[in-house]
């Protein structure tokens, strides 16, 4: 999992009290690196688009800002441009059924 530089105390201890039940890596990346016009950027010059509207992801800001930290994250940790990435596709909360852990 990663998360940003100027997360909060009370977020860091969540996360890592939540990697001993889960078992995950927590990664640190830097707080800029989850902005959301840097994401809607980086997102439009992968699919070749001006703006996210075919995808309907335009307004999707939180979203954007976690689409520009895994982008950096993924071609920092494989150390090339993802240019296998054609499409996205936006979950909304209301389509996902949500399931307890012990599921």
């Amino acid at each position: 999992m990663i998360y940003s530089g100027d997360a909060s105390e009370q977020l860091e201890s969540l996360l890592t009290q939540g990697r001993t039940q889960l078992s995950y890596a927590l990664t640190l990346r830097p707080s800029f690196q989850f902005d959301s016009q840097l994401g809607q950027n980086k997102l439009c010059a992968l699919l070749g688009t001006q703006s996210l509207h075919a995808f309907g992801a335009q307004d999707a800001s939180y979203a954007q800002a976690a689409a520009a930290a895994l982008l950096h994250y993924a071609e920092h940790t494989q150390g090339t441009q993802l240019a296998h990435i054609d499409s996205i596709t936006l979950e909304q909360e209301s389509s996902v059924v949500a399931l307890p852990l012990a599921t």
